[in-house]
């Protein structure tokens, strides 16, 4: 492992970047001494936060050079992740007298109760400045606030940080997050690193530019590789080239990048227990994978790494935290894709993933087929892509616990039946993208499996012998070829996840299966995506009280009578979504009043997310609506139809998808409607010409997408007056 690096000075080893290497360094600072010499008299915190080896120290050191001689005392410790109180007291104690004052002679055997007292004596009647460096708990900050007189002399506290919960110590408005750097700010950096006159020779131009890449932006890291660089014998591009192709070993053993092993071991090291494997387990996916919220959760959970709370909590909001802490440590990035959140793992942050996975046996990654290829035997978590089975083959893999292939597997049936009947304890089995059309009869053997994907593969069938899985919780067939839904699923009483969206025909066609007779009497459902709406099924869900997400396709008129029901029932419901087919509008009529009438709408306040999704249907067809609707969803007027959503519908909705309902020509908003709502998006409307009425009052919007609109629409798009109504829109998109 690498070796830890705290000492507590203001030069710590950890601090190794060059202050005036720094390209970026001046909008930052110019924001930071702002901030300390604002006229606010009242003590303030300041906090400088983000990933390790984003310049965070040395950014503050640089301000701290310049602006505390116009404090009356000022004081630098580091704060390392095992600190003693008392020892940090001592430090601030007589780094604060400085050489004009006398620091008491018993401090030594002061305990922390005296040494508070003296220090909040000391500092009554001064304007101090305190830098709190590498803070990883706000604990830290608590043991010590007690003393930090707030005397209206404009003092400051600067904590730097990578933990957003201990950055949010200060206010909003103190809060000063460092990011990686643009393409080009990195590449300054690495020129003025690298070159005396800052500029790249042409002959190794392509392979610096692919190193500084590698790097992904990280100061540090460039600082670090440029340190590898200039030690070698000679600067040729076959050199240069030998260094980009070996990154990864070199960042595992080369003494040149110690320092920035040291910074990022530091975050792993400082995870509680709880989150290590969720980390970790990050790492088994290719360099820049987006990674998706709810497989991460669902795969979590399968392993076991997700541990029971008290109360009300499942598994999966339990699991959500987790994700959300790692993204507040600054150890997972999100990525906005439309209007939806990745995440992915910063490449060197991966790299320390995979060196620590490497070391504890956590998993091995096979991203390409190799002769020499090597894998432990008692690996307990295998990651491939692109590899031959000829490679697999050799590997043996007795204790195999998770089997992930990733990106289209082309592994046949025959193969995964004489090697997973190896694998005795498999539990999570991915096979995403397989080629085969059926389901080798093996894996219904496997007993301890929980988690089967099958997402976007050719298989057409399941054996009825899937009941034999009895610990199955999620179970994803997302685009496959299956024709039907064998009666054994309803034997699953464990099974948490059932999703067969987008399942295709042989022709390419999406076809929904129909639900076998009983699912509805899985207790432990918590998601069902895709299945065709049937009387049995829509009367059946009643009883599927814990379902949270539910999307049902093929609705008909006699069918919502029955759905409403069973929705009133579904208390814990967050995300709904429904696909209303057919050929006559008057197929809409019951489901729109049902949905939407204020006599059970209540039920409906735990919705976050809610898609209606109508079909292609003549517009004459569209004067066949029931005058009953006018009441409910939709208001007639002159032979037009306006979509209507009242004060006080839905105030925990977050996110609201209406796509492909023809007939409607305008959209309004009441006041008091959607109070939360964060995205909005319109698609395939092609009748509506106007911006949806009302659209100001939805103050919590933040992502507003038009797909297909109408000419005029977009016209209108353009005008002062809509514009204004949109401002405080953040991110509008039109297709």
């Amino acid at each position: 492992m690498p070796r830890q690096v705290i000492n507590n000075t203001s030069d710590r080893a950890c601090h190794i970047l060059d202050e005036k290497e720094l390209v970026v360094i001046e909008n930052n600072r110019e924001i930071l001494v702002r901030l300390l010499q604002s006229e606010e008299c009242a003590l303030s915190i300041v906090s400088v936060w983000g990933m390790g080896g984003l310049g965070k120290t040395t950014l503050v050191t640089n301000v701290y050079k310049s602006e505390s001689q116009n404090f009356g005392c000022h004081a630098w410790v580091s704060i390392s992740q095992s600190y003693k109180i008392d020892d940090i007291l001592r430090i601030l104690l007589k780094k604060l007298y400085g050489e004009g004052d006398r620091v008491p002679d018993d401090i030594q055997s002061m305990d922390a109760i005296k040494l508070k007292e003296i220090l909040r004596i000391f500092l009554e009647e001064k304007r101090y400045l305190i830098i709190l460096d590498d803070v990883w708990n706000p604990k830290a900050f608590h043991d010590l606030c007690d003393c930090l007189v707030d005397n209206d002399k404009r003092s400051r506290i600067i904590i730097t940080t990578r933990i957003d919960g201990v950055a949010s110590l200060a206010h909003d408005r103190c809060k000063l997050q460092l990011k990686p750097l643009g393409d080009e700010e990195a590449w300054d950096l690495f020129c003025k690193r690298m070159f005396r006159d800052h500029v790249c020779p042409l002959e190794i131009d392509k392979c610096a530019k692919e190193i500084v890449t590698k790097c992904q932006r990280l100061p540090l890291a460039i600082v670090s590789v440029g340190r590898l660089l200039s030690s070698l014998g000679q600067q040729t591009e076959s050199e240069w080239s030998r260094v980009y192709h070996r990154f990864n070993w070199d960042f595992e053993q080369n003494s040149s990048l110690e320092d920035l092993r040291n910074v990022l071991y530091l975050s792993y090291k400082d995870l509680p227990t709880y989150l290590r494997s969720c980390f970790l387990y990050c790492s088994m996916f290719p360099e820049d994978y987006l990674l998706s919220k709810k497989r991460l959760i669902r795969l979590w959970i399968a392993e076991g790494f997700v541990q029971e709370r008290g109360g009300s909590n499942t598994l999966e909001e339990v699991a959500e935290d987790y994700l959300n802490e790692l993204i507040k440590r600054s150890m997972l990035q999100v990525v906005e894709r439309n209007y939806k959140r990745k995440f992915r793992m910063h490449h060197l942050i991966r790299e320390l993933a995979l060196f620590v996975s490497a070391k504890a046996r956590f998993h091995a990654v096979v991203y390409n087929s190799s002769a020499t290829l090597k894998v432990d035997d008692y690996v307990r978590r295998l990651a491939v892509r692109n590899c031959s089975e000829d490679v697999l083959s050799r590997i043996n893999m007795p204790l195999l616990r998770t089997f992930l292939a990733l990106h289209r597997s082309t592994l046949s049936s025959s193969f995964l039946s004489s090697n997973l009947s190896k694998s005795k304890f498999l539990t999570v089995l991915d096979l995403d993208g397989a080629a085969m059309r059926a389901v080798p009869d093996v894996i219904m053997d496997l007993f301890n499996l929980r988690y089967l994907r099958l997402r976007n593969s050719e298989v057409e069938s399941l054996p009825e012998s899937i009941e034999k899985l009895s610990n199955l919780e999620t179970l994803d067939l997302y685009g496959c070829r299956i024709r039907y839904l064998p009666r054994g699923i309803v034997k699953l009483e464990k099974l948490r996840y059932l999703n067969v969206m987008e399942v295709k025909d042989v022709s390419g066609n999406s076809t929904p299966p129909k639900a076998p007779k009983g699912l509805w009497n899985i207790k432990e459902l918590q998601t069902l995506k895709g299945v065709k709406a049937s009387r049995d099924l829509v009367i059946g869900l009643k009883n599927v009280c814990k379902l949270r997400s539910l999307a049902i396709c093929e609705l008909k008129d006699y069918h919502f009578m029955h759905l409403s029901a069973s929705l009133s029932q579904m208390r814990l419901l967050s995300r709904l979504v429904l696909f209303i087919n057919g050929n006559k509008y008057d197929n809409l009529t019951l489901g729109r009043e049902l949905l939407f009438c204020d006599g059970w709408l209540p039920n409906l306040q735990s919705l976050r997310e809610l898609q209606l999704k109508g079909g292609n249907t003549p517009k004459e067809d569209s004067s066949r609506l029931s005058e009953k609707m006018k009441y409910f969803f939709l208001d007639l007027y002159e032979g037009e139809q306006q979509l209507v959503f009242r004060d006080g519908w839905f105030p925990n909705l977050q996110s609201l998808i209406i796509e492909d309902i023809g007939c409607v020509s305008q959209v309004k908003m009441e006041k008091g409607t959607m109070v939360r709502l964060h995205t909005l998006v319109l698609k395939g409307l092609g009748e509506v010409k106007e911006v949806p009425q009302g659209i100001e009052f939805l103050t919590s919007l933040h992502f507003l997408k038009f797909s297909e609109p109408h000419s005029e629409l977009k016209a209108r798009l353009q005008e002062s007056e809509v514009r204004s109504k949109l401002q405080h829109i953040t991110n509008i998109y039109i297709d």
